[in-house]
């Protein structure tokens, strides 16, 4: 083979014409329409208590629609439609396509699938006693509006498992190579105190199944104390790019809310590795208290991405397919932040302690009452990654006065840090 020269262009601010646009995964920074949240045109009481989830576009009506979580009138599946989905204003309230018949809440999570000219809704079904196990089942239709049948069966939960009480929240499609995959919530709690979901999935050949679990669930389970996601993961989503499978799901610290969108990724549905965080919570916005559910669908040259905030509404928030990757380090590491801007990214950031303060290329974290003040990384790093930061303590020559850069295993479990000089009040030193 002939010899072929590579030249590396760097350090110019004002490259032009250096790079075409490249496809890049749907994995944020999302932007969020300013219209949030989502207000259906029709719906009386404003969009309250409808939890997003995924969108899908039907040809026979011209229209996209959004499945939701009715969590009033009894509870049930509901539908929106729009014909610009990416605008949060246009989207217009149908109705139920499935009705609670029992007490309870009836149907928890649906997610819409197109087959072979047929629509089947799957979602968990709580129309019995709360704390009876609960199942995941399925209704299909000819038409996207119904009617639609009785829910039948497709997944039970396992008794004496990680999903003993209840499966939930299923998210299913059909994979490249021809497998009908449902991923779903798991909890084993029988439904007294709170949950404990993780998430796992089924494969089929035929979208109706049956479906056989994967022998190594759950394939998302908790992270390490004090991480994004050390008490909940629930709610995933799957969205394909380059061969590549994201796997979005809701994540907290807690076995209770705030929520937010964490995500994995994985090429061979064996291994599965955590990423960071794809949606955070959004400050001080409506969407402060939770971000997550949902899913990812592509319009055109957008990325639109569902989700729920606040106390249950809907939002939506895109991003460009298509972006310049020049003079952009976000492209080129696994993880960087050269503190642009004038706030922390929450995309790339969790605070433990401490208040941070962006600006001029700098972060300042300044110290509370703790004795450490920390921030951490929403992503996770395995082995054979190299870290590289610029950073210091103005106080370093004192004791107990340090900045210290490291890999952490939750609060102080495996640690390997540097420090910028550490002396002790005892007269070691670091």
């Amino acid at each position: 083979n002939a010899a072929t020269n590579l030249y590396v262009y760097y350090g110019n601010p004002n490259a032009t014409n250096a790079a075409a646009l490249v496809e890049m995964p749907p994995t944020g920074p999302f932007t969020r329409s300013l219209v949030n949240p989502v207000q259906p045109i029709g719906d009386s009481a404003n969009g309250q208590n409808l939890l997003a989830e995924n969108i899908v576009y039907d040809d026979v009506t011209a229209h996209y629609w959004m499945v939701v979580a009715n969590y009033r009138d009894s509870g049930g599946v509901g539908l929106l439609w729009s014909d610009m989905p990416t605008n949060a204003a246009s989207w217009h309230w149908f109705g139920n396509i499935y009705n609670n018949p029992g007490q309870g809440p009836g149907s928890f999570a649906p997610c819409l699938v197109k087959s072979n000219n047929s629509w089947y809704v799957f979602f968990s079904d709580w129309s019995g006693a709360y704390q009876d196990p609960h199942s995941i089942v399925a209704c299909t239709a000819s038409s996207i509006t119904g009617p639609y049948s009785a829910p039948t069966p497709v997944l039970s939960p396992a008794p004496g498992t990680w999903e003993g009480w209840r499966v939930d929240e299923p998210y299913v499609f059909q994979r490249d190579d021809g497998k009908w995959i449902m991923i779903y919530m798991g909890d084993p709690t029988g439904g007294s105190g709170l949950p404990t979901e993780r998430v796992g999935y089924a494969y089929a050949d035929n979208v109706m199944g049956p479906y056989t679990k994967f022998e190594g669930n759950p394939v998302i389970d908790f992270g390490p104390p004090g991480s994004v996601d050390a008490g909940t993961i629930a709610d995933p989503f799957v969205y394909e790019s380059g061969g590549v499978y994201y796997i979005g799901y809701a994540a907290s610290a807690t076995q209770e809310p705030p929520w937010q969108t964490a995500y994995v990724t994985t090429t061979d549905w064996q291994t599965f590795t955590k990423k960071g965080v794809m949606l955070p919570l959004n400050g001080s916005g409506w969407d402060s208290v939770n971000s997550f559910r949902g899913a990812i669908t592509r319009v055109n040259d957008t990325y639109i991405r569902s989700y729920t905030g606040g106390q249950f509404q809907i939002g939506i928030a895109t991003q460009p397919v298509f972006q310049n990757i020049v003079n952009n380090p976000d492209a080129v590491f696994d993880f960087y932040d050269g503190f642009d801007g004038t706030d922390l990214d929450r995309y790339k950031w969790s605070v433990s302690t401490g208040s941070p303060v962006v600006s001029d290329g700098f972060l300042l974290l300044q110290a509370d009452n703790s004795f450490f003040s920390w921030i951490t990384s929403q992503q996770a790093f395995g082995m054979d990654y190299v870290m590289e930061v610029f950073g210091g303590h103005p106080q370093s020559a004192i004791p107990d006065m340090d900045m210290e850069l490291g890999f952490n295993d939750g609060i102080f479990g495996n640690v390997i840090r540097m420090t910028d000089y550490y002396p002790m009040s005892d007269g070691t030193k670091f």
